[in-house]
């Protein structure tokens, strides 16, 4: 049963991946919702085990995009493949975060981001910052949830894909529940555009 959120990120990008989980816990105060990174393997386990086992109760996965993590080997050959794979074979969601400049791979480009590449987080003001982390953890869990119906309602992946985006638009976008109705029906790039929308920076000093 995928019923998790993974974190992927680099070793030296932790304490963007701690501040993350902050703001995931102030969600989910109860723990009745599970997200996972390495840090939660248990002394004396299978690494690659743990690892493949969570991927595989996967749902959401959020990755911290850097320089460190793009460099990463362990990441490029055997955390992006079991994603990348569950992503076309089950529609789990793949969320891009810009945590510095970087140049992600082409694999990584066609999937959803919260911010742009030009403005990482390490970049902005700090309140920016937070305002970013507490839309992702708020998005994450929406798309939990969003993705148990729609995996339980769809076989093909992107049907699931445009499920979780036309609930995520009715829920973040009430006003415009039009674009519940278009995410449906539309490709890729309104399903980019929605979460470009979703996380756009209100502070003036951000534009």
């Amino acid at each position: 049963m995928r019923d998790k959120i993974f974190i992927s990120y680099s070793h030296q990008d932790k304490k963007h991946k701690e501040r993350l989980e902050t703001h995931l816990k102030s969600y989910n105060c109860d723990d009745s919702i599970a997200y996972w990174s390495d840090t939660d393997i248990s002394p004396g386990s299978s690494w690659d085990k743990a690892i493949t086992d969570s991927i595989n109760q996967t749902a959401i996965a959020i990755l911290l995009l850097s320089a460190d993590f793009m460099a990463s080997d362990y990441i490029r050959e055997k955390e992006l493949p079991l994603l990348l794979k569950a992503n076309k074979e089950d529609g789990i969601l793949i969320i891009c975060v810009y945590l510095n400049y970087c140049n992600p791979n082409d694999k990584l480009t066609q999937f959803q981001y919260v911010n742009s590449p030009n403005k990482p987080v390490a970049t902005i003001p700090k309140q920016n910052r937070e305002q970013v982390w507490a839309r992702l953890a708020a998005c994450a869990f929406n798309s939990l949830s969003e993705y148990k119906k729609a995996s339980a309602k769809y076989n093909n992946s992107l049907k699931i894909h445009k499920a979780i985006i036309s609930g995520l638009a009715l829920t973040f976008f009430p006003y415009l529940g039009i674009i519940g109705s278009l995410a449906t029906i539309a490709g890729t790039s309104t399903i980019t555009a929605l979460f470009c929308d979703l996380f756009k920076d209100d502070d003036k000093e951000n534009v």
